[in-house]
């Protein structure tokens, strides 16, 4: 299977997800400790979920890909995740559900915002008073 560096819509969080990228790259993003990082990307690897190659960029890098089993697992957790959207429409209305989604999505935003000026990181279209 080829490290593919397209992205690849996750309905779970509707933003795209890398199929490929650095573990660097990931652990910044989530804004977690290498070491939680480390014994999580353990964990997947043993469970044959991920694999981890070396980055042909950076000699000391690791590049992490979805096995197969890993991409299963994401199409059947967006199955599930469909049919449990489903159900909350039915429940509440497509029009409160499309709120909700909007509401979640800001609190979203707002937290990843607060890591990374928290981690140092500025938007480069910001302007600097």
């Amino acid at each position: 299977m080829k490290c593919v560096r397209g992205r690849r819509r996750s309905h779970r969080h509707s933003r795209s997800l890398p199929v490929c990228g650095s573990v660097s790259t990931r652990r910044r993003r989530a804004a977690i400790s290498k070491q939680a990082v480390q014994q999580l990307l353990d964990g997947l690897e043993a469970e044959g979920v991920l694999e981890r190659l070396p980055d042909p960029r950076d000699g000391r890098g690791k590049l992490v890909r979805y096995t197969r089993k890993g991409l299963d697992a994401l199409r059947d957790g967006d199955r599930i995740k469909l049919q449990i959207e489903r159900g909350y429409v039915d429940r509440i209305g497509r029009e409160r559900f499309a709120a909700l989604m909007d509401a979640l999505r800001a609190l979203d935003a707002g937290r990843a915002a607060a890591s990374e000026t928290a981690a140092g990181v500025h938007d480069e279209t910001s302007e600097s008073t």
